[in-house]
């Protein structure tokens, strides 16, 4: 009698070498515009993401203005005739990072450069941003496949809303973390993928520039 033997998933056997896989099939196959766009689906962007998708309706405007005082804050945001200067940042080539037990020197993304947002930034701007994203999601979705039948975990206060992207966690704990620290009830799902689901890991590369190729193939991103 023969058996198909079908690979899933072990959290501890696997959790190491199959975020060294995911990682470095997601820097072969997605160009930097998919990537960049990988990491706004991690941030608070996601929702006027989905907003936009789904033609929720959202005050984009107050967002914007949201973003520009968080940038702010963190001082990196300049004027328009400025913006040159900004987009051109140039990170310290001699900085040494430490991810896990690997050294290297990458920077984290950041979602004001990827976004462009600065201090003149309009509606009708920021949503061609949200539609580019959109379709670089879209575009990098088309091109996966999970390769391996796993467990994810989804936590939320209402029901799942599939017409969505969402973010799903190996983890149930960080499912649960994910939520509102308020929040007086929490659904917290068990999602089964097969090896065909068009689902995007979440690795390294995913969060972080890579441009002078030291990056680690780790899995410390991998949720």
């Amino acid at each position: 009698m023969q058996r198909n033997i079908e690979k899933t998933f072990d959290y501890e056997q696997d959790i190491e070498e199959l975020g060294k896989k995911f990682d470095k099939e997601n820097r072969e196959k997605f160009l930097k515009e998919e990537c960049d766009s990988l990491y706004l689906s991690s941030t608070d962007i996601l929702e006027d993401i989905n907003d936009l998708r789904t033609e929720a309706k959202s005050d984009f405007k107050k967002h914007i203005e949201e973003i520009k005082k968080e940038a702010l804050q963190e001082e990196i945001l300049f004027s328009s005739e400025d913006f040159d200067i900004f987009g051109g940042m140039t990170e310290d080539k001699t900085k040494i990072n430490t991810l896990g037990n690997n050294k290297h020197r990458e920077i984290k993304k950041s979602k004001f450069r990827i976004l462009d947002i600065n201090k003149t930034t309009k509606n009708n701007q920021y949503i061609e941003i949200l539609k580019d994203a959109i379709q670089s999601l879209e575009n990098a979705i088309d091109k996966s496949k999970i390769g391996t039948k796993i467990n994810l975990f989804y936590a939320s206060e209402n029901v799942i809303n599939t017409g969505t992207y969402n973010i799903l966690y190996i983890n149930p704990q960080n499912a649960l973390d994910s939520t509102l620290k308020e929040a007086t009830k929490i659904n917290l799902y068990n999602i089964k993928l097969n090896e065909n689901t068009k689902a995007i890991p979440l690795t390294n590369i995913a969060y972080y520039e890579n441009n002078n190729k030291t990056l680690p193939l780790r899995n410390e991103c991998l949720r």
